[in-house]
């Protein structure tokens, strides 16, 4: 990679590995062939160290790998998935006070856009693969609609009443009201868990696209508690 320079080189993917930083963030570790034969690893954070799942890391793998989620770890099981063509974009970055030269993207051929410890798939999913559903997207079908019932006879209309003042909550965190459903359902299974958990975003914010306010996440920490129906 030395006498490489800023730019962009086509390559083809070849494997991938998934660790996690001595700072608690989870790294992709992707070999990548150039046109040379030399090989490089791009080092690509999916989840930050405040557990927030990458946006642009996960576009990149549905993008340049056909990567449908939840689990990355199917790349790096079949490997046949990570071979494909890409485009490698090298920049200069500062790494412990010294510039290197390093993959800044990767991108789908004609678009634009390390080490450490071994991560446990059942630990990983445990604990962002509920994240990772929520950002597929996908609203709850609606119930189909009843019947119509014949007309009834008018009746008076009572003055309308206030509206009743909107319970306040503690502003909270998607991670803490995760935290709180989790731990007090620790004897049910992913999959059921995870129905719990859209059901209390719909009943928070009904179409939810994952942006829900502090206050809304309390409200949804709230729910959470074991003691609460709603």
């Amino acid at each position: 990679m030395s006498q490489l320079q800023e730019g962009t080189y086509p390559a083809t993917g070849r494997s991938i590995a998934i660790s996690e930083s001595s700072k608690g963030a989870i790294m992709l570790n992707i070999t990548f062939q150039l046109e040379d034969g030399s090989t490089v690893v791009a080092r690509q954070c999916l989840v930050q160290t405040d557990g927030t799942v990458s946006t642009i890391t996960l576009n990149m793998l549905r993008e340049c790998f056909d990567f449908t989620g939840p689990d990355p770890f199917v790349l790096v099981e079949d490997p046949a998935l990570m071979q494909k063509p890409v485009e490698l974009v090298f920049a200069y970055e500062t790494y412990k006070d010294k510039e290197r030269l390093a993959v800044k993207f990767i991108n789908p051929p004609g678009g634009g856009a390390g080490s450490g410890k071994p991560v446990d798939r059942a630990s990983f999913l445990q604990k962002f693969g509920s994240k990772l559903r929520a950002m597929q997207g996908g609203v709850a079908a609606k119930p189909p609609t009843a019947p119509k019932l014949p007309p009834k006879p008018p009746t008076p209309t009572p003055p309308p009443k206030p509206p009743a003042p909107k319970k306040a909550f503690a502003p909270s965190t998607m991670d803490e009201a995760w935290a709180e459903l989790y731990n007090n359902n620790q004897g049910m299974d992913e999959e059921k868990l995870n129905v719990l958990w859209t059901e209390l975003l719909d009943h928070v914010k009904p179409g939810h696209q994952n942006d829900l306010t502090a206050e809304q996440w309390g409200e949804v920490k709230h729910l959470a508690q074991d003691d609460i129906k709603y």
